[in-house]
């Protein structure tokens, strides 16, 4: 948390919240847009790119791990064939079990972290 600034001004505090909070109403667009723009200006904003970018990646990462588990899940599907789904209905839950729990732990994260950039913390 080096690079991270110590005091904010009111909007670059609430741009900055408002990329965690965007888990909320536009997961993982809104904090790819602050964050482009906050760098490509021409006085760019590190706060809010540095929240932008850290709030992207917290985003961006649950939802590529449902791509995977679907991915995996029609794979399987597609190699059981008739054969029946009993076999393989464990690896399907246990899939879905643990993007579950790491899409709340990311979920948590980014509320907690929109808080946190709220207190100037």
């Amino acid at each position: 948390m080096k690079n991270q600034p110590v005091i904010m001004d009111t909007p670059t505090k609430l741009l900055a919240c408002l990329s965690y909070f965007s888990i909320l109403f536009m997961p993982v667009l809104f904090p790819l847009i602050a964050w482009l723009a906050a760098t490509h200006i021409q006085q760019p904003n590190l706060a809010i790119a540095y929240h932008a970018k850290r709030a992207f990646w917290s985003q961006l990462l649950p939802t590529l791990l449902g791509i995977a588990v679907i991915i995996v899940i029609a794979g399987t599907g597609l190699a059981v064939g008739d054969q029946g789904f009993g076999q393989v209905a464990w690896l399907w839950l246990l899939l879905l079990g643990l993007l579950l729990f790491a899409g709340l732990l990311f979920w948590l994260y980014n509320i907690v972290m929109g808080i946190i950039v709220l207190l100037d913390r």
